[in-house]
């Protein structure tokens, strides 16, 4: 690989260059917007019915099924 030899004006010149061309590409506006919406998660997060009320109980047991 070859290295850059600039002189330190050069140098200096070739920063401002670069900090011109950030600040250009970052206020460029984009043509394309993204169309995405926010999901929504209207359903109930809860325990299925059936382990509602022995819940406790199941834990137990599948605790119990692995020793």
């Amino acid at each position: 690989m070859t290295e850059l030899n600039l002189t330190p004006t050069e140098m200096i010149i070739l920063f401002a260059l670069l900090l011109l061309l950030l600040v250009k590409l970052l206020q460029h506006r984009s043509y394309f917007k993204l169309d995405l919406e926010p999901k929504n998660d209207d359903e109930k997060k809860t325990t299925p019915e059936p382990y509602q009320t022995r819940y406790g109980a199941y834990i137990q047991s599948q605790g119990r099924y692995y020793n």
